[in-house]
């Protein structure tokens, strides 16, 4: 069966041939021949609500699906800040999306729209609630350039396709929400960045390759060890722009034919494209998860500082981000507290000023605000604990080994020591026991009255 499942392989992605000709040549029936090359190229994502899994489509399976499919609407204005994020903040134009998307996944596919699109890549996205192997939906998910700018489509597959009208877009369906969908885009940005993080650090050779866009008239590329993107619309004469667009894309494509005939070009994408998936899942989706949350934290804590009368809009900014560290804290490590009112008194980062205007009622109203603003964009109790662990995870350690050092170092130079024995209770302390040492250390006679804090 392994031999078997490398001639598919072979045939399949290798050949490009279809599943019912596999099926003819090995003699198999096309279900077991569906089957192996459904697990060939499969690859997961992974959110904080559930797993998607996802293959790349070859195009004949891209079209008869897209005939029961229904367009999902894009979300704007995501859109602009996703295009902004990667070219401006991460130095990624379309040049380099192409080239670590034919990287991983080959060819293009040749369905898509020329006047605006130079390529796409479609994949089949299947949805499972989180630890669950059901599958809540199927959808068509398309990654592609649009107008120079990379954009990620979604089509859901349906039986009751024919009820639906296949020429607006519909609102997202439960199973992949908007902010779900979100994510997902995310995460093939991340997995963008990521790949070229891994390219330049390992100096891995690109395949020199030319591409036009009709719509914007762009020639781009990769040629002499450079990426290029020239657009003759903007750059050139308005009379002679298209015939030096055509020259140019004819001139590029030669160069670049010749340098692949002259170079080793070798690819590695099976090697590396599990641990660059790995490493999106588990180290850039869950910082984009966490930064979205407290970005809603955030607005909730504008707008009830902006309802008070005593703030400028200066401090409402100072004080918004003070304050929404302390929400956060609070959420992620409620349990180490006796009380929200045993955290708001011992909190370290307490907000600078607030000691007369801003006391524990506002604070237990601005925490039931921003719970409720959370539940109102789709955030489950769940949801927020698991995104929180990304939180937890690279703030507990170091905020508590802060604290223990800083308790040492005044108990060292109180009392010249710290026995071992009172090392091992600090370093197994909780927040809300070294908080309380914190707070009575400076007035202590004796390092044995510590203890009353443990």
């Amino acid at each position: 069966m392994i031999e078997k499942k490398k001639l598919v392989k072979k045939l399949y992605l290798d050949k490009g041939l279809s599943i019912a000709e596999i099926s003819d040549i090995l003699e198999e029936t096309e279900n077991n021949i569906k089957e192996i090359v459904e697990k060939l190229s499969e690859y997961n994502i992974s959110t904080t609500v559930s797993n998607y899994s996802f293959r790349q489509l070859k195009d004949k399976d891209y079209l008869d699906l897209k005939e029961r499919a229904l367009p999902i609407e894009t979300p704007y204005p995501f859109v602009i800040k996703a295009h902004v994020y990667l070219y401006f903040t991460e130095n990624i134009g379309i040049p380099k999306v192409y080239a670590m998307l034919s990287y991983f996944f080959g060819e293009p596919s040749k369905c898509y729209d020329e006047r605006k699109s130079s390529f796409a890549y479609h994949f089949l996205l299947k949805v499972h609630p989180k630890n669950s192997q059901t599958i809540a939906g199927q959808y068509i998910l398309t990654v592609k350039d649009l107008n120079e700018t990379m954009r990620v489509d979604f089509l859901k597959i349906t039986e009751d396709y024919k009820e639906k009208d296949s020429n607006k877009e519909y609102e997202p369906f439960p199973e992949l929400n908007k902010k779900e969908i979100k994510k997902i885009w995310y995460w093939f940005m991340a997995f963008l960045i990521n790949s070229l993080d891994y390219f330049n650090n390992n100096k891995l050779d690109i395949k020199p390759f030319c591409k036009k866009l009709e719509s914007n008239y762009v020639v781009y590329g990769y040629k002499n060890g450079e990426f290029f993107s020239e657009n003759y619309l903007w750059s050139h004469g308005r009379q002679n722009y298209r015939t030096i667009f055509s020259e140019n894309y004819k001139k590029y494509n030669k160069q670049v034919r010749k340098e692949v005939a002259e170079m080793n070009y070798r690819n590695k994408s099976s090697q590396l494209i599990s641990d660059i998936i790995e490493e999106t899942n588990k180290e850039s989706l869950p910082i984009y998860e966490y930064r979205i949350l407290a970005s809603n934290i955030y607005d909730t804590c504008t707008s009830y500082l902006s309802s008070l009368d005593y703030f400028n809009e200066n401090q409402i900014r100072e004080k918004t981000k003070s304050l929404r560290s302390m929400l956060i804290n609070y959420l992620a490590f409620e349990d180490e507290y006796d009380s929200i009112e045993n955290f708001y008194n011992n909190y370290y980062y307490k907000i600078s000023g607030f000691n007369n205007n801003f006391a524990l009622d506002n604070f237990k109203e601005i925490f039931k605000m921003a719970k409720d603003k959370l539940e109102e964009v789709g955030y489950t109790d769940q949801e927020i604990n698991l995104t929180l662990d990304f939180y937890r995870e690279n703030f507990l350690e170091g905020y508590r080994s802060g604290r223990i050092e800083v308790i040492e170092e005044h108990l060292n130079k109180k009392f010249n020591s710290v026995p071992e024995d009172y090392k091992e209770k600090l370093r197994n302390a909780s927040i809300d026991q070294l908080n309380k040492i914190s707070s009575i250390i400076y007035n202590i006679e004796e390092i044995n009255e510590i203890e009353e804090c443990l």
